[in-house]
């Protein structure tokens, strides 16, 4: 993929079309045949590649008849990479040029799979699109989810009863069958996500192997009575954990750039078979009747069952290992519990923040690379930059000057912590004393929490106010490095090379390292001695 000349070169469409099948079989073959590390360089490569294309076809499209206009928008659609701006209104002024209804019907299928939704809902109307288009391309996403963070009193499950949310394309009148931006979901089907949250990563960026996403999502359409017809209403849905407990989105607003950057799709077995054929019935069974629980930043397994013992300190998980709770619950107990391991050096640390020694963490990364599930496909939003900026920063225990690499090679400074009375430090006090009063079962606390909406049981009650501070600190000021120091840089960089660089180049490079490295040292965990 660094040599992408080869696509350019004078061929025929159906040698174009097959050489980029041919691309795309195998990076979806690496899934399970080659080790995490080499996925995660390859998946920042892929992207760089597909983007890149993309600009090259839209600039020949100036200059393309109504069968080159065609053809160039099948090509772009193999390209599995999303279109905006300038490239959506290039097309769109060329197909008024000089399409034709051919150009026309591959620029829809183009806009519906693989643009971003605002634009593409605009071409389509443009272009006088039939139904079909629009429903493929799905309802519009809700802007109130926001990646990780609390969405501020709104009810999660509220969209749940509103009719048009259920406006996508149902494969074969399957309602657990979906597609969605050019890929076919289906209830039990698992996404390994890189959220649109600059700090996501943190807890991965000290394990042994290197995490080709921090993130993972449970696909399920569930099923929802409609309070005004009494009918059913089938809600394509992505269950995740979050900082405010668990909740459940529509799958547009998951997929979409502002909520995450690219994610890869796999679809679970059990023993080499498939999932029972009523497994979306049974998953959405079990999410009606799951209690509000709390993110577990203790990464530990949740039992058999799924149901939270009770040393817990309530119901608690992960993003991977929320994903089991509806199957265990669901009767389906047998999906793979691959884990990584912590590096030494970070397992003490974390000793010091309370958190007790974890055997190992069941990460996305295994979800993908180490359980033998499926690969279903990619959705890749074209902002690899931004991918890169944050794994350049968030880093790896062997890493020096990056947050994995500080938390794997420097001690923990035990009385220079978080806590709610460090005032002089106030965000970090604030980040502290919010979890406090979260944790407090005291009248005041109980009042407090009534005013700000938040659930008893949205606020782990194992976990110090400290450990909770240190790591919504830490990840606030990885957000701030990659937002304000490393995205231009990277963006800047990019730009000079013709070739496409990996990102272990990236990192040796003296000044994408520079940028980082002061971006640490005018960070609060240096300024307040975080560590020695």
């Amino acid at each position: 993929m660094r040599g992408w000349a080869p696509i350019l070169a004078e061929s025929t469409l159906e040698q174009r079309i097959q050489y980029l099948r041919d691309v795309n079989r195998s990076y979806d073959a690496l899934a399970n045949h080659t080790s995490a590390a080499e996925i995660v360089e390859l998946r920042y490569l892929r992207s760089l590649w597909a983007k890149r294309i993309a600009e090259h076809f839209i600039e020949a499209a100036g200059q393309a008849d109504k069968n080159d206009l065609r053809q160039i928008c099948m090509l772009i659609a193999q390209l599995r990479t999303l279109l905006r701006g300038d490239a959506v209104r290039s097309l769109l002024d060329q197909q008024h040029r000089v399409g034709d209804s051919l150009s026309a019907a591959a620029l829809c299928q183009l806009l519906s799979e693989h643009a971003i939704a605002e634009e593409a809902r605009a071409g389509l109307s443009e272009l006088a699109a039939s139904s079909e288009w629009f429903l493929r391309l799905g309802p519009e996403r809700l802007p109130r989810f926001r990646p990780s963070r609390k969405t501020g009193g709104l009810d999660p499950s509220q969209w749940l009863t509103q009719a048009p949310m259920t406006e996508v394309e149902f494969c074969a009148g399957d309602p657990d069958r979906v597609r969605v931006r050019g890929i076919e979901l289906r209830s039990g089907d698992i996404g390994i996500v890189e959220l649109n949250h600059p700090g996501d990563g943190l807890l991965e960026s000290f394990l042994e192997q290197p995490g080709v996403a921090p993130h993972a999502m449970l696909y399920i359409t569930r099923r929802v009575l409609d309070p005004s017809t009494s009918r059913i209403l089938y809600q394509p849905s992505a269950v995740e954990i979050y900082e405010g407990g668990w909740r459940c989105i529509p799958i547009t607003t998951a997929l979409h750039p502002e909520f995450s950057w690219y994610s890869e799709w796999v679809r679970p077995n059990i023993g080499g078979n498939a999932l029972p054929s009523d497994i979306g019935q049974r998953l959405s069974d079990a999410i009606d009747t799951m209690e509000t629980f709390a993110f577990d930043f203790q990464a530990r397994r949740v039992p058999t069952g799924g149901y939270f013992p009770e040393e817990f300190g309530g119901s608690c998980a992960s993003c991977t290992n929320l994903i089991r709770v509806p199957f265990e619950r669901a009767g389906i107990a047998t999906l793979p519990y691959p884990v990584t391991q912590l590096v030494p050096r970070a397992a003490r640390n974390l000793a010091v923040l309370g958190i007790p020694p974890i055997a190992g963490i069941h990460t996305p990364t295994n979800i993908l690379n180490d359980s033998g599930f499926a690969k279903i496909g990619i959705v890749d939003n074209g902002e690899p930059e931004k991918g890169l900026a944050q794994a350049l920063v968030v880093g790896r225990p062997d890493w020096d000057d990056t947050f994995g690499g500080w938390m794997s090679q420097k001690d923990l400074q035990l009385e220079n912590l978080p806590n709610w009375k460090s005032v002089m430090n106030w965000k970090s006090a604030w980040e502290a004393l919010r979890i406090r009063i979260g944790q407090s079962e005291t009248a005041v606390g109980q009042a407090i929490r009534r005013l700000l909406q938040v659930e008893d049981a949205e606020v782990p009650k194992s976990v110090s106010d400290t450990t909770i501070a240190f790591y919504l600190r830490s990840d606030m000021e990885a957000g701030h490095i990659i937002v304000d120091r490393l995205y231009d840089a990277v963006v800047a960089k990019l730009s000079q090379s013709s070739e496409l660089p990996l990102l272990s180049e990236l990192r040796a490079d003296s000044s994408i390292a520079a940028q980082v490295r002061e971006g640490l040292l005018e960070s609060a965990l240096k300024k307040e001695a975080w560590y020695s």
